[in-house]
């Protein structure tokens, strides 16, 4: 008995062993293939994509979706749920890097000793990788990249698995989450090629055509192109087998169909989606808009409004009230009952508990409203208050937030004129009648403090009665800020509908005008000097802003003047309202017809005449600047035809004159190009290219005169042309020389951050280099010699290649470009894109420049053609204003 048991043990010892010695991946047999496999698929894997999945459902659970917009396809965009995934798609990552590492078998199996092989085993002869699942493992890896957002990576790991398993299907589908990073990138170009290349392949299978239909629509969907995605998407929710998937498509198709006006379209697709049984959250967002789309031609208008009316009143509704509200809103708006719907609109406001979205959108409405009237007084201020609940990418934000800064600057611009008149006004009274509306308004400020003070007492009294009678409701005071609960209802309703707002003037404003307190403390605190010194129950309080001068009644007028000019420019330019802005130009030149801006006055009533093609007032003010104005660049644009044409031609004959100056300095013809300048100076000083003609003559200053001269014309440059484009090349250059440094030439400031004195010609580097994407490509990054160690460079990036790149072999070096700079570089990539995915990867997640100066390196990527010309010129910002012109733009 104990023998056989003995030799029971050392068969099963022996079988260990060959097992054990059989599974190394240098070995290709049998045994080892099934050992890997076994282990990959039932050990690694499994676990690498658990992780993944529970990575998907956390992101599905934790996302919030706003119904007040239209909901994306996929809701992987949101980078707030991308990174609450990461340590999912972190270990999901490393668990496919050890099934790679430890079971991926590329030795070839030892051959058969047969003359001649069969296809199959010539084919199994010929496999890259004997492995089944480590296929599938990249393809994982590449997907938990870009769940994190790790796009760059994403994509190398992609291309890498359609390169390396271009045989198997698996292709397809690495192909399809390639286009799906590329439209997270906005790249649409690259994604849209590799979509068109699959729908031309006849050999694509079809159990990847439901993802791809999914990848075109979202595609047509980031770009808005609404009606290229209807079709795909209908037939996508027809062919989903899961129901919150079917639902969410079938939503979205809605939603869509309203956009494009496809109102009975809609309508059927809300149904379908409350038909799904969805969520409560879906289903409630799906009743309310199939509510709100009804045909007002048709019958039912009542019994819809009366299941909202019943909405109201469920308790489980309590935070959809405002979405409710909005509803009846808009089937009020469609009967034309306008008064009902903007009464809903405003309780949609005042109901709505957390929905910032749904109070925009409310908001808005009641805007429009009045907008469309126009009353646009009340419409600056609902616009202005949409604008504080709404983010950048609500949709039409832009033109939202536009028209309530116009709006706001023709109110600001109303008042001053209203605020102007009514003192004109009472200024021009007499002294015994303005005295005695003054008494007036004293005597109704009296009034009203009684009437108060009254009623605070009578309050106050209520209130010592219920204390009486209920101690426990005891207020610590009458005041209201001494009532704790007065004040948490006074809290709550303003949380409601303004949200938190921080303790600061102009609390209602999203956007804010900025004041400048150092500029305006003076005037301010004159003004609030003589504002304290009286109350508004002395005559003085009201006297003192009257202008009761000449000279103060010119300063009010001069307000009124600006003030309407900028009013007609706002309902023009930035409203559309040319009625309102004509009307407002005759008004001004009317009331001040020796006002400084008549003649543009007159010339704006001509184009907006022109614009509404009333042809006779437009040719009497074209008559009217010709006869008036004659010698004005209005008159010879109204009355010579060609004169854009002459202005055209004059100015390319200056930027050629220019042209030929700037060559005179390269050659280093100092005499020629100073005789220039003269020229220029006399005969075309007005022209926008004088800045630069008089850079170049303080340049050759510069080169052939005194240091104290050279400062001299370069501060009057500064002082003469502050705004132009080589301002800031003189105040550089001028900051180099007031430093107690040796005197250097002044044309190397810096070669980091300054490109050179001559920034006004680019032409050198294109003569140098040329541009071709298709070339080889180098990844570089110069740094100096003194202050950075090359080493850590290169231990940063080849970590970096490591943690990113792995399925690629870069060689990194190093090497001096003179004696202040030396430079890493990394080889190579077969043309500019791939070598453009890697810099802006490196530039992203590159952790070593956490380590260097802002203003200690500069990197790019260069081809190799250009690598040559640049080791030879090394002029570092010569090739990086090339780089950012052909690389970056």
């Amino acid at each position: 008995m104990i023998s056989i048991l003995y030799k029971s043990k050392i068969k099963i010892f022996l079988v260990a062993v060959i097992i054990l010695s059989g599974c190394s991946t240098k070995k290709n047999t049998f045994l080892t293939r099934s050992f890997h496999n076994i282990t990959s698929k039932y050990n690694v894997f499994f676990n690498a994509r658990l992780s993944y999945m529970n990575g998907i459902k956390k992101m599905e659970k934790n996302y919030r979706n706003d119904y007040s917009k239209l909901l994306p396809l996929f809701i992987y965009s949101d980078d707030k749920i991308s990174k609450s995934i990461s340590p999912e798609m972190n270990k999901t990552i490393e668990k496919v890097s050890k099934l790679i590492n430890r079971h991926s078998i590329t030795e070839k199996p030892k051959k058969k000793k047969k003359k001649k092989l069969s296809k199959k085993e010539k084919d199994f002869l010929n496999k890259k990788e004997y492995t089944k699942y480590v296929d599938d493992a990249y393809l994982l890896m590449g997907k938990a990249h870009f769940h994190k957002h790790d796009f760059y990576p994403a994509i190398e790991t992609f291309e890498y698995v359609i390169k390396e398993y271009s045989e198997n299907d698996i292709k397809y589908s690495a192909f399809i989450w390639l286009s799906r990073t590329y439209i997270e990138l906005k790249n649409f170009k690259e994604a849209k090629s590799i979509l068109d290349q699959l729908d031309g392949d006849k050999a694509f299978p079809k159990e990847y055509k439901h993802d791809y239909q999914l990848t075109l629509a979202n595609y047509y969907l980031t770009q808005k192109q609404y009606s290229d995605a209807i079709p795909l998407l209908r037939k996508a929710a027809q062919n989903e087998t899961q129901k919150n998937k079917k639902a969410r498509y079938y939503y979205i198709l809605a939603q869509l169909s309203e956009l494009n006006e496809q109102y009975d379209d809609a309508s059927y697709n809300f149904a379908q989606v409350i038909k799904l049984n969805p969520s409560y959250e879906m289903s409630f967002n799906a009743r309310i808009n199939e509510a709100r789309l009804f045909n007002v031609n048709a019958s039912g208008g009542k019994d819809i409004k009366k299941e909202l009316q019943k909405m109201l009143k469920d308790d489980k509704n309590i935070e959809y009230q405002d979405q409710i509200y909005y509803a009846l809103g808009k089937i009020y708006q469609k009967e034309g009952n306008l008064e009902q719907a903007i009464e809903s609109f405003k309780q949609s406001v005042l109901t709505s508990v957390s929905n910032d979205g749904q109070k925009a959108i409310s908001f808005l409405a009641i805007a429009d409203y009045y907008f469309a009237i126009p009353n646009y007084r009340i419409a600056q201020i609902y616009y202005d208050s949409a604008v504080v609940f709404i983010n950048t990418d609500f949709p039409d934000y832009n033109s939202i937030y536009n028209k309530s800064k116009s709006l706001n600057e023709l109110v600001e611009n109303l008042n001053i004129v209203e605020t102007e008149d009514s003192l004109q006004r009472v200024a021009a009274l007499s002294k015994e009648d303005r005295n005695k509306l003054i008494a007036n308004i004293i005597e109704n400020v009296k009034e009203e403090e009684l009437k108060k003070q009254e009623e605070e007492k009578q309050n106050s009294l209520l209130q010592g009665m219920q204390q009486t009678r209920n101690p426990s409701a005891t207020a610590s005071g009458k005041w209201y800020f001494y009532n704790p609960s007065a004040i948490g209802l006074g809290q709550s309703e303003f949380t409601k509908i303004w949200g938190r707002r921080k303790l600061e003037d102009n609390w209602r404003r999203k956007n804010k005008s900025k004041i400048n307190i150092a500029d305006n403390e003076e005037n301010s605190t004159a003004t609030d000097s003589v504002a304290n010194k009286y109350n508004n129950k002395q005559p003085e309080y009201y006297l003192q802003n009257l202008p009761l001068t000449d000279s103060l009644l010119a300063e009010s007028n001069k307000q009124i003047a600006e003030a309407m000019l900028n009013m007609a420019r706002v309902y023009k330019e930035k409203l559309k309202d040319y009625e309102h802005s004509i009307k407002i130009f005759k008004e001004l030149n009317k009331r001040f017809p020796d006002n400084e801006n008549a003649l543009s006055v007159y010339y704006y009533l001509y184009l907006l005449n022109n614009e509404i093609e009333n042809k006779d007032a437009a040719e009497y003010y074209k008559r009217l600047i010709a006869s008036e104005y004659p010698e004005s660049q209005y008159a010879s644009i109204l009355t010579n035809p060609n004169y854009f044409k002459e202005l055209e031609e004059k100015e390319k004959a200056i930027s050629n004159f220019y042209d030929s100056t700037y060559n005179l300095y390269l050659a280093k013809n100092y005499d020629a190009v100073l005789k220039n300048y003269s020229y220029a100076d006399s005969v075309y000083n007005t022209s926008k290219l004088m800045p630069k003609f008089l850079y170049l003559k303080t340049l050759v200053t510069g080169r052939t005169k005194e240091k104290d001269e050279f400062k001299k014309e370069l501060e009057l440059l500064t002082e003469k042309y502050p705004d132009s484009e080589v301002a800031p090349e003189a105040e550089n250059i001028l900051a180099y020389l007031n430093r107690d440094e040796p005197e250097k030439e002044p044309e190397k400031v810096d070669v980091f951050n300054n490109e050179g004195t001559e920034t006004a010609k680019d032409t050198v580097a294109k003569e140098i280099y040329t541009y071709n994407k298709r070339s080889t490509h180098f990844y570089m990054i110069i740094v100096e010699n003194k202050k950075t160690d090359i080493n850590q460079i290169k231990f940063g990036i080849s970590n970096f290649n490591i943690d990113y790149f792995s399925t690629l072999e870069f060689n990194v070096s190093s090497a001096l470009l003179n004696n202040d700079f030396q430079f890493v570089t990394v080889k190579s990539f077969k043309n500019k894109n791939q070598a453009m995915n890697y810099y802006e990867s490196i530039s992203e997640f590159g952790d070593f420049f956490k380590n260097l100066d802002k203003g200690s390196y500069r990197h790019f990527i260069i081809s190799s053609e250009n690598f040559v010309k640049f080791y030879k010129d090394k002029n570092i910002a010569n090739y990086y204003k090339f780089f950012k012109e052909n690389y970056l733009d």
